[in-house]
């Protein structure tokens, strides 16, 4: 079993060496030249800047027409209808089913 130390040591020796690099580079870090110093600044400034507000588009008449301006009362009442139709198919057919074990039983 000498793998195993041999496999530790050298996944040690590769996490800390992965962080060495950005220790030093965070120590030596170069100074800003003055194109990046301009950037800087310009970016600053835009950042500071008001936005203009931006003003929602009124709806058209034909978007409203099409649905997109709320409503969905049809779908609702879809809904309840298809809901009565499953649970009276499921009264129906538990009815059957007894119906069917009840004949079943006096069969015997």
């Amino acid at each position: 079993m000498r793998v195993a130390p041999f496999v530790s040591a050298v996944t040690v020796v590769a996490f800390l060496s992965a962080t060495m690099p950005a220790l030093t580079h965070a120590q030596s870090a170069p100074q800003p030249t003055p194109l990046r110093a301009s950037i800087s600044r310009a970016a600053d400034q835009a950042a500071q800047a008001p936005q203009p507000l931006k003003r929602n588009a009124p709806v058209r008449k034909e978007a409203q027409m099409m649905g997109g301006g709320g409503g969905g009362g049809g779908m609702m009442l879809m809904t309840l209808l298809v809901t009565a139709a499953s649970l009276a198919g499921t009264y129906f057919l538990v009815k059957e089913m007894k119906k069917s074990s009840d004949d079943a039983i006096k069969a015997q």
